[in-house]
């Protein structure tokens, strides 16, 4: 009754806001609200299934009605110490949409619709469309304004070294994915999913598509993972598909030497942070003891030798703090020294790293020596039919021969390797080897993409980190083939308003900044950027990135430095995810050029050009090589058969540069490389006076070329893992006895969409169980049903555990007047619709078409079933 008065009193006076109030019924935190439907609730901090409550309509103060006392089923607040209601007026100031990276996804999708349309209709002579256009030039500029301000907002606080032990517990339990071969002791580097990390990758591959495949119009193949030697021997990948490795000498135990240096660096640097910290507090200590020295001495001023002594003190203790300080100081330089070290790490070569392993004395986890980098050929190896190859040593050790054998190359040169192949190592080259038949499909037309989904492998050295570094993994691969002279895209200007958080290679060698604020089209410009179509593709993954639920604040385009870029690339970034385990790449960016298609046409002699024709002849410059054989072959000798085949072999485009060179600096190096290993390739410095060259002009209708690439490369499980950190969220109530755990996953990856629940086990329930599981089904939405005789707070538990967003439950009030609730997963608030409704309703918020609160807002709050008294 005390509750009641109370209640009945504030409601006068506090009006769409969140109170708090204490009563004797031990509920400790209850709260006030006033709906849209003009009907006020008591919330509770504590799940209240056995506690009474009320719910009053306004005209019920005022009509003297009475008040019915009706039971009903409570939820828990959310996390992040705000209250359920406190979550729907924060998001309804976001203009109704949930979180920062559905606000920017929305505000980009708005921005590329008005600017598409402006550029169809701009220039038409018509009074309507000019005053269209106008109008959406302004509503861009506000748009863009708003978005830009949403850049510098910051995202929810990522907790992710603190929650991984628990979050991998979650995936354990719920089983996400596992170890693969666990009963026979597990295998290192490969994994199983179960049912809820199999959907979720299904439904993340999907996404993918949509958002990449299906957006641009681009051609998807699927091709075989057994790869035959002479294709990667073509590509590359036989002998520069390497890691340096590191090896204890006692022990023979292997370890990759960039990720092993890593890690002893990193912790070379929190032990010097540490040293830092305790010379600072004891630097604090003698200050003070120093000070209530000096208050003493100052009261015995009659005493010279008192005075005498203090100045001594002075001095000694100033020696001391100097020299404390000027340890600190040697520390941050340590330091920084480091980070810049860590920074370089991934493009060191063998006698860098060499280096770093001697300036650290760094030793194997045994305390052993190491052994001189070398490197490690990545790609499991195998054989295509019967035939056995006498000549392979089968009984060869892992790392014992390795040293002699630093590639896969030295031992097999000279056999037959007719049915030698490999496990592909990247999808890519399915792609390349198949160009002509793409090309052709594609009606002879450049620019298109190829696209491909499936497995790929890398025999790591030393796989660890869950899924973040593994032997067999799952990619999604983009090959976008572009005419060198033209390496745009038709949609570039769509996107390239945006801001995307850029670290340049010449700030990883710096100051270590991240640009924030530059758009894309300025980093094109000032040249960080190569070209605008690699600038297209890396706006579309930071979109996609977002759609996947990724924190804003947790991504970064890495540029590679120079000496760490694949051997194929003229220019490469990287998306790195921030995780538990720092920085990791998860998408790469490389501009390929024309490597990957030049070479398996020189192998194979497949014409493998491209052809563009022109509406009206254009005048092209040409130019005809003349080398002065006299003079390379008295330079070169028996080499110059080598040069003259280089020579020949380059395009137009490339004869142009060397003449370019030739004339600017009077000499260029030409790479030439070897038959037998890639590795062993030869320069040459010609001179001007060694080659001369006819430029010519004439017209011309079309033009053939060798497609240059653009390729985005998808690691999936990476991407699944940081998925997964991200989205890991705990509910902890107010007196902290008691938390839930539950994934935050986007409503378009979660494993299922919507649980079916019944409030007991009733069998009265289960027909509509049923009804509702068809009706969901006759729509491809997924769903689980729980009808056993838990609690229904365990029951919305267990389906929060995995992700799933909406909840059907099907109580008393459905068997009286067919309605259901509703409720929603991050919320954990409810709406009773009809079961008719219940379809277009999870549609409309799986499509984003609709958000939760605007149903809220339409429906009002559910708290209680309407039942006779």
């Amino acid at each position: 009754m005390i509750i009641i008065v109370i209640f009945l009193l504030s409601m006068f006076f506090f009006e769409n806001k969140t109170y708090s109030f204490i009563s004797k019924i031990n509920i400790k935190n209850l709260r006030y609200n006033k709906n849209n439907n003009n009907k006020y609730h008591l919330f509770a901090s504590r799940d209240l299934r056995k506690i009474s409550s009320f719910v009053l309509d306004n005209s019920i103060l005022f009509n003297k009605q009475k008040i019915r006392k009706r039971k009903f089923n409570f939820f828990n607040v959310c996390s992040n110490k705000m209250s359920n209601m406190d979550n729907i007026k924060e998001q309804k100031e976001n203009d109704g949409c949930g979180s920062l990276e559905e606000l920017i996804e929305r505000y980009v999708c708005e921005i590329s619709s008005l600017i598409e349309r402006n550029e169809c209709i701009k220039g038409i002579d018509d009074e309507d469309l000019k005053k269209e256009f106008m109008e959406n030039e302004k509503l861009l500029q506000d748009k863009k304004m708003k978005l830009k301000d949403l850049y510098g907002k910051p995202s929810e606080e990522l907790k992710l070294v603190e929650n991984r032990t628990k979050l991998e517990n979650l995936v354990k339990r719920k089983f996400f994915y596992t170890n693969s071969f666990e009963i026979y002791g597990g295998a290192s580097g490969l994994f199983d999913y179960g049912p809820s990390g199999c959907l979720l990758k299904s439904e993340l591959e999907n996404l993918w598509r949509c958002h990449f495949i299906y957006y641009d119009e681009m051609l998807e193949i699927s091709g075989s993972c057994v790869t035959p030697y002479q294709v990667l021997k073509t590509s590359g990948h036989v002998d520069r598909f390497t890691d340096l490795m590191i090896r204890d000498v006692v022990t023979n135990d292997c370890y990759r030497a960039d990720k092993y240096l890593g890690d002893f660096l990193k912790a070379k640097i929190e032990e010097l942070k540490k040293k830092n910290t305790k010379e600072g507090e004891h630097v604090e200590e003698k200050e003070k003891k120093q000070k209530r020295d000096d208050d003493i001495n100052e009261n015995k001023e009659n005493n010279d030798n008192n005075n005498n002594n203090n100045n001594n003190n002075k001095s000694n203790y100033n020696y001391n703090y100097d020299m404390i300080g000027g340890m600190q100081n040697g520390n941050e330089t340590l330091i920084q020294k480091i980070e810049l070290i860590l920074r370089k790490l991934d493009g060191m070569n063998e006698e860098e790293i060499k280096e770093i392993i001697k300036e650290y004395d760094i030793k194997s986890p045994l305390k052993n020596d190491l052994s001189d980098p070398f490197p490690f050929n990545l790609m499991f190896q195998t054989k295509i039919g019967p035939k056995d190859d006498n000549t392979e040593d089968k009984n060869k050790e892992k790392c014992k021969n390795v040293d002699n054998n630093k590639n896969l190359n030295s031992t097999n040169t000279n056999n037959n390797m007719n049915n030698v192949a490999f496990l592909r190592p990247e999808t890519a080259q399915g792609i390349f080897v198949n160009f002509k038949k793409l090309l052709e499909y594609n009606g002879g037309k450049t620019p298109f993409a190829g696209a491909q989904l499936g497995l790929g492998f890398r025999n790591e050295i030393s796989p660890r980190n869950g899924l973040l570094r593994v032997r067999e993994f799952q990619m999604a691969e983009i090959e976008y083939f572009v005419n060198p002279k033209k390496k745009n895209h038709e949609k570039y200007y769509l996107f390239k308003y945006l801001m995307l958080p850029l670290y340049p290679r010449d700030n990883q060698l710096t100051d270590g900044v991240v640009i924030k604020n530059m758009t894309l089209e300025e980093a094109v410009e000032k040249n960080i950027i190569a070209n605008e179509a690699l600038a297209y593709f890396l706006a579309r993954t930071y979109l996609f990135l977002l759609k996947c639920g990724i924190n804003k604040d947790g991504i970064r385009f890495r540029q590679h430095l120079k000496t760490e870029m694949a051997h194929y690339a003229n220019d490469c970034w990287d998306a790195e995810i921030l995780t538990s385990f720092g920085f990791i790449e998860v998408v790469g960016h490389a501009d390929r050029s024309a490597y990957d298609l030049q070479h398996h046409m020189k192998y194979t002699g497949a014409n493998l050009y491209a052809c563009e024709k022109y509406n009206e002849p254009i005048e092209v410059e040409y130019v005809k090589m003349i080398p002065n054989k006299a003079k390379i072959g008295n330079t070169f000798k028996s080499e110059q058969n080598k040069i003259y085949s280089c020579l020949n072999e380059k395009t137009n485009e490339e004869l142009l540069i060397i003449d370019e060179e030739l004339s600017k600096n009077n000499k260029y190096i030409l790479n030439v490389s070897n038959n037998d290993s890639i590795n062993n390739e030869c320069k040459f410095e010609l001179t001007r006076d060694m080659l001369s060259f006819q430029k010519y002009k004439k017209k011309v209708q079309e033009e053939n070329f060798i497609p240059n690439v653009i390729e985005p490369s998808f690691g999936i499980g990476r991407l699944i893992f940081c998925i997964l950190e991200h989205s890991f969220r705990i509910r902890r109530f107010t007196d902290d006895k008691e938390e839930r755990q539950y994934l935050s996953l986007p409503y378009k990856l979660a494993p299922i969409k919507c649980s079916i629940l019944s409030i007991s086990n009733n069998k009265a329930f289960y027909p509509y169980i049923k009804q509702i599981q068809m009706l969901l089904n006759q729509y491809n939405i997924s769903s689980k049903i729980d009808n056993s005789s838990v609690s229904i707070g365990k029951k919305y538990a267990r389906t929060d555990e995995i992700g799933i967003p909406f909840a059907v439950t099907i109580d008393f009030q459905t068997l009286k007047d067919k309605t259901i609730t509703l409720r929603e997963r991050d919320s954990m608030l409810q709406i009773r619709i009809s079961m008719s409704h219940l379809v277009d309703i999870i549609n409309s918020m799986l499509h984003a078409k609709k958000h939760w609160n605007e149903y809220i807002a339409q429906y009002g709050l559910f708290t209680q079933q309407v039942l006779d008294s």
